[in-house]
């Protein structure tokens, strides 16, 4: 990671994508350089993040956790989701449009046959 463009916009980034060393590095950067209310926030944020994180030996449950702690809230999906998981979800997704389309197009055809005189 090149040191010249540590942002906050780019921490933040790393943060929303589950880069969470990344962006611990890069707040510490700049809470180092010039320390803000932002900085200084998001540094202990990625501190609290990595210090909840669990041993490797305990991936299985971390992965449940962070898999119920996502479709509880509705946020994007973390970037450590295997991409089996990944790809499961998005053909999940698929499939529950397709079948709004279908239903949207028999309500349409039902609703021209009653609009007939």
């Amino acid at each position: 990671m090149s040191r010249k463009i540590n942002t906050l916009e780019l921490a933040k980034i790393y943060e929303s994508q589950g880069y969470f060393q990344d962006a611990l590095e890069i707040y510490t950067a700049l809470d180092k350089r010039e320390p803000s209310e932002l900085s200084t926030a998001g540094l202990n944020r990625m501190k609290k993040r990595l210090d909840s994180t669990p041993h490797p030996k305990n991936e299985t449950s971390a992965f449940d956790i962070e898999l119920l702690d996502r479709l509880g809230s509705g946020t994007a999906e973390p970037p450590h989701l295997s991409d089996q998981v990944r790809v499961s979800e998005r053909l999940g997704t698929l499939m529950r449009l397709t079948l709004l389309e279908h239903q949207w197009a028999r309500a349409t055809q039902a609703r021209q046959r009653l609009e007939r005189p």
